[in-house]
């Protein structure tokens, strides 16, 4: 299950809401609390997620593509074409 960044935090917003909620009708935190703690939460959430997704991404641009897999030019030769991965014969313009 891929989720982006907006359905991760929207995520954890509301188990933090949840669970801040239980807390306070306990009285064992106040609503100032929950509040300053969500937002620090959220923030980490998202600054981590950042820099897996950058780091990913570098990962993925600096690896080398085996020259195999990059398809040779072919240019047209008279009833030929040329190039590519090998030489094949093509039906001749009437």
């Amino acid at each position: 299950m891929n989720l982006s960044k907006e359905q991760l935090l929207g995520l954890v917003r509301h188990a933090l809401t949840f669970v801040g909620g239980l807390l306070i009708m306990n009285g064992l935190v106040s609503e100032t609390m929950i509040s300053e703690l969500s937002g620090a939460i959220l923030t980490l959430v998202g600054g981590i997620w950042s820099v897996v997704n950058k780091s990913e991404q570098t990962a993925q641009e600096t690896v080398a593509v085996p020259k195999e897999t990059i398809p040779a030019p072919t240019a047209p030769l008279g009833g030929y074409t040329v190039g590519g991965y090998g030489t094949k014969r093509t039906p001749r313009n009437k």
